[in-house]
């Protein structure tokens, strides 16, 4: 798990939209149509993101011990777009509040409810977005999305919820029937490394490896994600001692996070078989992806991709026997002690 970042590497490419328009057609400002390729660009990987990591969350929910509602809705706001750019977003997505609709997932909670992509959200529930408080340790540009994120995280995960929307100079209200998915907020991140990472909550996807993964892959690498927040590994390594940083590939330090990466790879399989994908899945993308990109992942902290692939396809035909859920699950019972290589099935 690799600390996180916010992802601002997109809107950053607004900002050099600007100076490239500028140095053509001087001032005055760009008008918003200037950027409308970034904008929908934006849009369409924030979607595909949510999409992708809320089907997983709500297959997950029953094993996580901190759920919310999954509101079908990738969500911004005008603080991400940053320089002269910010107007223009604010023209091109109509935002008139803090927290706008970037898009829709097909067939989720708001797109039942009605919501239209480019809506702004006006209150959630009770509370109206512009009161919502963010913490000293927000980043911020996504500020306001992080704090969207924590209310949103305190409502029950399946009662009705209703949203207030800005729609066209027009106010209206949607009653979402939202389902329950595991506690988890999904971004991509402002890089074109090889890099995943998970913080307890927040789940994070270079843009690098979005561009160069179709569905499926993505999916694979999020289930991974997910997983090590679903068996709380965050607050195990913690528990444990653990060191991070350039410490941690030595010693005691790379047995323990070996273990948490072999537990995710193999929660992961029962994950993605949950959210309807093949099972073996995972292992199939692993002989593929690893010989061409594992080389950018820390080796000292992760076992090598043969192992990790030996041992997904093995997980693959034990997705229906009774009880390993259980037993996998009633790992977050336990400290982390790190004996990986007694649960990893070595390739031949």
């Amino acid at each position: 798990m690799n600390q996180p970042a916010p992802m601002v590497r997109l809107r950053r490419l607004c900002k050099l939209v600007a100076a490239v328009a500028l140095t053509l057609i001087g001032p005055p400002s760009v008008a918003a149509e200037d950027y409308r390729p970034v904008f929908e660009t934006l849009r369409a990987a924030d979607t595909r993101l949510q999409t992708l990591g809320e089907r997983l969350a709500v297959a997950a929910a029953p094993w996580c011990r901190t759920v919310q509602p999954a509101l079908g809705i990738a969500i911004h706001g005008p603080d991400q777009y940053l320089g002269d750019a910010r107007a223009a977003a604010i023209a091109h997505f109509g935002f008139t509040s803090p927290i706008g609709v970037a898009g829709i997932v097909p067939g989720g909670a708001a797109a039942r409810a009605g919501v239209r992509a480019d809506d702004s959200i006006g209150s959630i529930g009770y509370r109206s977005t512009a009161t919502l408080a963010p913490l000293p340790s927000d980043t911020k540009a996504t500020a306001p999305l992080a704090a969207f994120d924590r209310f949103a995280a305190t409502l029950p995960p399946s009662a009705p919820l209703r949203l207030v929307l800005e729609r066209s100079g027009a106010t209206l209200s949607a009653t979402l029937a939202p389902v329950a998915m595991c506690r988890a907020r999904f971004e991509q991140r402002d890089s074109d490394a090889v890099e995943a990472s998970a913080d307890g909550i927040l789940v994070q996807i270079s843009a690098g490896l979005m561009n160069e993964l179709d569905d499926d892959g993505v999916a694979v690498l999020l289930a991974h994600e997910l997983a090590h927040n679903v068996l709380e590994h965050r607050r195990r390594l913690d528990s444990a001692g653990v060191r991070r940083g350039l410490l941690s590939g030595i010693g005691r330090n790379a047995g323990l996070f070996k273990q948490t990466e072999v537990e995710a790879d193999i929660l992961s399989v029962h994950i993605l078989a949950k959210a309807g994908y093949d099972p073996a899945l995972a292992g199939r993308f692993w002989r593929t992806f690893g010989p061409k990109r594992a080389g950018g992942l820390r080796s000292a902290t992760h076992p090598g991709w043969r192992d990790r692939a030996a041992t997904m396809a093995a997980e693959a035909g034990r997705v229906a026997e009774a009880g390993r859920l259980d037993t996998l699950l009633a790992a977050r019972e336990r400290p982390a002690d790190g004996d990986w290589q007694a649960i990893l099935v070595r390739a031949r």
